[in-house]
C-alpha cells in the first residue's frame, strides 16, 4: 500500500479510503468501495471528512472487536439518484451489541459521538441517517440531498 488509493474523483475521500485500506489490511479486514463519479462534490471538505471518518471508524471498530467472524469486511458504496446521494457502509459484526441512549456499545468502544456527528451532517444536507443491526452485519445508511444545502428540512 505504498501508493495512494483512487476510489473517487475527490481527493479527501481518496485520502480517507487509503487510510482505512491500510488499517483494514493490518487487521485482515477486507475493505471494498463502490463510489460513483461526482457523488460528494456538494459536501463541504469538513463535512466530508467528518462523515466518512466517523462512518468508517465505527465500521472498523465493529470489525476489529468481532472475534467470531472468519470473513471480516467493510463495504462502502455510494450512489446518486437525482439530487439524492445514498451512502451505505456494511460491515461484519458477530459480537453482542447493546443499544444505549447516546449510541451503541460494542463492549470495546462507544460509538455515540460519531453517530451524532453523522446524524447532524445528514440533517444539514436535508437527509437521514439510519442503522440496521442483525446477528452478522451492521449497516449504516446515510441519505443526503445535494440540491438543498444548509437550509434543508428533513425529507
Amino acid at each position: 500500500f505504498s501508493k495512494p488509493v483512487m476510489v473517487s474523483d475527490n481527493e479527501i475521500l481518496n485520502a480517507i479510503a487509503y487510510r482505512f485500506q491500510k488499517k483494514c489490511s493490518d487487521k485482515n479486514i477486507t475493505f471494498i468501495t463502490d463510489i460513483r463519479s461526482k457523488t460528494v462534490s456538494f459536501i463541504s471538505p469538513d463535512d466530508c471528512t467528518s462523515l466518512f471518518c466517523n462512518l468508517l471508524d465505527n465500521a472498523y471498530n465493529y470489525c476489529k472487536c468481532d472475534g467470531k467472524s472468519s470473513q471480516k469486511y467493510i463495504n462502502l458504496t455510494m450512489k446518486k439518484n437525482g439530487d439524492y446521494l445514498t451512502i451505505s457502509v456494511v460491515n461484519s459484526y458477530a459480537g453482542k451489541i447493546k443499544s444505549k441512549a447516546a449510541g451503541i456499545r460494542t463492549g470495546v468502544k462507544e460509538h455515540g459521538w460519531g453517530r451524532i456527528i453523522v446524524r447532524d451532517i445528514a440533517k444539514k444536507y436535508g437527509g437521514q441517517f439510519n442503522t440496521i443491526i442483525n446477528k452478522k452485519e451492521y449497516t449504516a445508511k446515510v441519505i443526503l440531498c445535494s440540491g438543498k444545502g444548509e437550509e434543508a428540512e428533513i425529507v
